[in-house]
């Protein structure tokens, strides 16, 4: 399902360990950390620890499935389809390969478009981002195209495969949910953070909360309210290492008049309801059926604006297959690249080894350029 309001970009640095990169979470709000104020926060920061600790790397399969509400027929048509593969660390590192399926009525630009297919890769090592496209146009009309980019930050397109992946709805990439928009003072950069890391570090004028709370049937669950840009009700389940069963996200209203505050719709514009878990190991839990719903006031809120289901329908834990040359796209021979931060286009030739010396040099090129102008607000390179 698309966010509107998701910006995480991260901020590098190197994890010698694994041989890639992954974000270092600066503190960005009270020196005293949330966990340390009550006994319930402190048991979601061990449950939280034990899964952190034993993923390095996870390996998903998943299968998602898009509806819109299309008023002439008054129901809900199927707008897209993605399959894809992806490979994901903590901290936002992650190599997808997709085959995407897209059209039909959407409710939010409320008209209709017509259906077109598109099979891509993309790549974020934590320093250089890759994108492939191997096939786009009209659906069953699809032609080569063998286009790609490279750029200095995670390519755009890697936001929504968080969600069709299954990503956003688990513990390491729950923050993109709260639309956390929190800024490295240095590099100007937005950080992508797991749960734990923004519970520890939560961005300036946050509010975190945790009750204990009856849940579905005889299981109790965990309601976290985290209030910044939005407000998010979150759902964990204490049975399983409080990983996240469901969300409810509450989008602000302005003030009729100058002066006063704003305030929270009555009711959740967004809904995601995890269904089912894999247990890759002992104590993880990765989401394994998601089903997510937007509401709008325009339909009044008692009618689906659109909904999705995700089936991940494999999840393999910490592959030993996996590398730093695993989170770079290696092109075709002869393929045409934009250098997102310069505009320059580059003939790709060699071996995935040349490839990469380019790739660097072109990247290290444009930060250098970068460096010597003024930052732009809310961008990072």
């Amino acid at each position: 399902m698309a966010k509107s309001k998701l910006k995480t970009w991260p901020l590098v640095t190197a994890l010698a360990a694994a041989g890639v990169y992954i974000p270092h979470i600066a503190s960005a709000g009270p020196a005293v950390s949330p966990l340390r104020s009550s006994a319930l926060l402190q048991r979601i920061e061990a449950g939280l620890r034990q899964q952190e600790h034993v993923l390095r790397n996870v390996k998903v399969t998943a299968k998602s499935t898009s509806w819109g509400w299309n008023p002439a027929k008054r129901s809900l048509q199927e707008t897209g389809t993605t399959q894809l593969t992806a490979v994901w660390c903590p901290g936002g590192i992650f190599r997808a390969d997709v085959r995407s399926i897209f059209g039909g009525y959407n409710p939010i630009a409320r008209r209709s478009f017509s259906w077109g297919e598109m099979t891509y890769s993309v790549a974020y090592n934590g320093r250089v981002g890759t994108t492939y496209h191997g096939k786009s146009g009209r659906l069953g009309l699809a032609r080569a195209s063998r286009t790609g980019a490279i750029s200095g930050h995670c390519p755009r397109m890697g936001q929504g495969l968080t969600w069709d992946s299954g990503w956003c709805y688990s513990i390491w990439g729950l923050p993109e949910m709260f639309d956390w928009a929190s800024r490295d003072p240095q590099h100007g950069q937005y950080i992508h953070a797991t749960l734990l890391q923004f519970l520890e570090h939560p961005p300036h004028g946050a509010a975190i909360s945790a009750k204990l709370t009856p849940g579905y049937g005889s299981r109790q669950a965990v309601l976290l309210t985290v209030v910044w840009e939005s407000k998010d009700v979150v759902r964990l389940d204490p049975n399983r290492n409080f990983a996240v069963v469901g969300d409810q996200q509450f989008f602000a209203v302005p003030p009729k008049h100058p002066g006063l505050k704003a305030s929270w719709e009555t009711r959740p514009e967004d809904t995601i309801t995890v269904k089912r878990f894999w247990q890759p190991a002992p104590g993880v839990y990765y989401p394994k059926r998601v089903v997510g719903v937007t509401y709008l006031p325009s339909l009044s809120w008692t009618i689906p604006a659109m909904k999705a289901i995700m089936n991940i329908t494999r999840v393999h834990l910490n592959d030993p297959k996996v590398s730093a040359s695993t989170f770079v796209v290696h092109f075709p021979r002869g393929a045409t690249v934009m250098d997102g931060s310069t505009g320059q286009e580059i003939q790709i030739a060699g071996t995935p080894q040349q490839q990469m010396r380019a790739i660097e040099k072109a990247v290290a090129s444009a930060r250098k350029e970068v460096a010597t102008q003024p930052a732009v607000k809310g961008r990072g390179k």
